[in-house]
């Protein structure tokens, strides 16, 4: 496999494409076993979406990053090996990898998106309720007058039921909810793709680093993300229209069969796992290659960062001479590997001095 020749990002295509066709069905297999296990793991929030802060940071994004991290495989062997498959799984709770995706913190913003959005898009359709929706507005109207005449709370509380219960309130529900959860959705397959790059930066270095955890990783991620931003969305365009088209239509389509406005957003997560399905061999293939074009200036970064906090365990007092020398060796490691990466690039035939470069 010629991953040299992903130094160029005008390579970066072709690269994956080839990769993509020479084994699709090896891919493809990976990623049925994956929108298998995000159906499973969407199924509990019929009953009750609180489920899902369970099974997605403990079921789905393991099975993201065992997917991940088996797609790399591939190529070497088209035969899925599942044993194999199962210990990635477990891999994911395990240094270095620990923490990659960043469960918790991802799964508390995609709560508050979710409630700020809601909010947001409830104000939107009450204020074009009239021209969007006029039985809707009618029906608030009416609301809002027998709210005014009521004497108690009970009385209150009444009303408030029989208008929730309300068809017109249902398309209410219906479009807040869609939007919010089609947002947070998104939110979550973009962040979950970000640190599926940081993951790729982990697999680059072969375990030769196992003292480099994933601060190291997301400092230099950050360092090179203006440059990474252009590049990502050139190159990746089509997951967010995939999401869109696949969520939208799902949605939609559920709604004239499901009452429950609650299951829909299941049902819109499902239709774009669907679309991602056929798009994810492609998908981890540009970012394998994207995570090769990045190889040397993250290289670069992270033996800077190692040299400066040698200097600063050497001035600490208190620091175990173990730390130290661990960081030194870590360090030592790294700059061998990026030697070794810069000779083999030089080794690399080229056939076009204009498509010379590196990500820098």
């Amino acid at each position: 496999m010629k991953t040299n020749a992903a130094r160029n990002e005008k390579d970066l295509k072709a690269l994956a494409r080839d990769l993509t066709k020479e084994h699709f069905g090896g891919f493809l297999t990976i990623a049925i076993m994956l929108f298998s296990i995000l159906v499973i793991s969407l199924l509990p929030g019929l009953f009750n979406v609180g489920f899902l802060f369970i099974t997605i940071p403990f079921f789905l994004l393991p099975a993201v990053f065992a997917a991940l991290m088996k797609s790399r495989g591939v190529p070497a062997r088209d035969a899925p090996n599942y044993r194999e498959t199962f210990q990635m799984f477990g891999a994911y709770y395990l240094n270095p990898w620990r923490g990659v995706f960043r469960a918790f913190r991802l799964m508390v913003l995609c709560a508050l998106i979710w409630i700020v959005v809601s909010m947001a898009s409830g104000v939107i359709y009450l204020g074009l309720s009239s021209s969007i929706d006029p039985a809707f507005a009618t029906a608030y109207d009416v609301f809002q007058n027998k709210a005014e005449t009521v004497s108690n709370s009970g009385e209150l509380m009444e009303i408030m039921m029989e208008f929730a219960s309300s068809p017109e309130a249902a398309s209410f529900e219906k479009f807040t909810l869609g939007f919010s959860s089609g947002v947070v959705g998104y939110f979550f397959v973009h962040q979950v793709s970000l640190a599926s790059f940081v993951a790729e930066l982990h697999f680059l270095f072969d375990g030769k680093a196992q003292y480099l955890d994933n601060r190291i990783f997301y400092g230099a991620f950050r360092n090179i993300r203006p440059q990474f931003t252009g590049v990502y969305w050139r190159y990746f365009y089509f997951m967010p229209i995939l999401y869109v088209v696949g969520f939208v239509g799902s949605y939609l389509l559920g709604s004239h069969f499901i009452e429950n406005a609650y299951v829909l957003p299941m049902v819109g997560f499902a239709g774009a796992g669907f679309l991602f399905l056929f798009a994810l061999p492609y998908y981890w293939n540009l970012l394998m290659v994207l995570g090769l074009y990045f190889e040397i200036p993250v290289s670069e970064i992270i033996i800077g960062q190692g040299h400066s906090a040698i200097e600063q365990m050497a001035n600490t007092p208190g620091v175990p001479k173990q730390v130290l020398d661990q960081t030194k060796e870590t360090v030592r490691i790294l700059e061998e590997v990026l030697t070794a990466k810069k000779e083999a690039l030089k080794e690399t035939p080229k056939t076009d001095k204009k498509d010379e470069g590196s990500a820098k």
